[in-house]
């Protein structure tokens, strides 16, 4: 699957056309799109649900802005930050159906609008929807119930104390066992070896607590949303979790891997799918696993 129309690297993923048609030829099993909305209620293709020099084509226009919600400001606005920003119109026209997409909500607000788009289309099959937001992906199903639904993991919020609460507590249910607090602490020193990007840690110790527990959540959430697949943080992936989502009948897609170590662990444990920025490496690394597994740029 392509990570974020395969534009990473462009304003920290806010895709142009010329990298949306590039992906579109890829020939993906799937490309993810992550999606925002403004505030007259366009839902635009984007990766940051905030404003900051580093995802906007022109930052001295911020004018003090930085940090601002991307729903704060007008399609005009944002469209003067980024001339070539696209909406999902755009972004599906450019596609033209040549591969399924997976619409990432990066904020929950842009649920009841993309319900109503989806629920005005004929090939709602052709979409997936994925967030950590239960109650999004609940809306959605009311109306668009044809386009499948993936809940995210981990869902330990978006702020900071959220971080922190669901973390501790996450560590305390899991570890009052001794056993498991040591199987705990080894995988926490696994995981920091194998990252080879600092800014991943946090990440990797927010979801190591509940790791153990997923497949139980995993499995009530799926049969609450009557979810089709999963995107699962790749540290999170493993094959009891695997094991679980197969006898449900659920894709696993593991994101965002874009390390040949990573990926050959995921693949070990039992993904459907790989969500990356690197499509050809992956390719040609996995291909002898490939009857087992499909490779996506997320």
């Amino acid at each position: 699957m392509g990570h974020a129309g395969l534009a990473i690297d462009r304003l920290h993923g806010t895709p142009d056309l010329r990298r949306i048609e590039a992906a579109a030829r890829l020939g993906l099993d799937r490309l993810e799109l992550d999606l925002c909305h403004t505030a007259d209620g366009t839902m635009v293709v984007r990766h940051d649900d905030r404003l900051e020099p580093r995802n906007v084509a022109r930052p001295h226009l911020l004018e003090g802005r930085a940090g601002s919600p991307v729903a704060s400001t007008t399609l005009s606005e944002l469209r003067r930050l980024d001339p070539e920003v696209m909406t999902i119109d755009d972004a599906v026209d450019a596609v033209g159906r040549r591969v399924p997409l997976l619409l990432d909500l990066k904020m929950a607000s842009v649920a009841p609008l993309l319900g109503s788009w989806l629920a005005g289309r004929r090939d709602t099959r052709d979409f997936a929807v994925c967030t950590e937001s239960a109650t999004a992906l609940h809306e959605l199903g009311d109306w668009a119930p044809q386009a499948e639904r993936w809940p995210t993991f981990p869902a330990i919020g978006r702020r900071r104390r959220e971080h922190v609460g669901r973390v501790l507590g996450g560590l305390w249910q899991t570890n009052r066992d001794l056993r498991r607090a040591g199987r705990s602490l080894r995988e926490l020193g696994r995981a920091v070896r194998l990252s080879l990007d600092p800014a991943e840690c946090l990440g990797v110790i927010c979801g190591l607590p509940w790791r153990s527990r997923l497949p139980d959540i995993v499995a009530r959430r799926s049969r609450e949303l009557r979810a089709s697949g999963l995107c699962i943080q790749h540290w999170l992936i493993s094959p009891e979790l695997c094991e679980r989502a197969q006898r449900l009948g659920l894709t696993v897609t593991a994101f965002t891997v874009n390390d040949l170590r990573v990926a050959r662990q995921v693949v070990d444990c039992g993904v459907t799918m790989i969500t990356t920025d690197s499509v050809p490496l992956l390719r040609r690394a996995l291909r002898p696993a490939g009857e087992r597994m499909e490779t996506i740029g997320r």
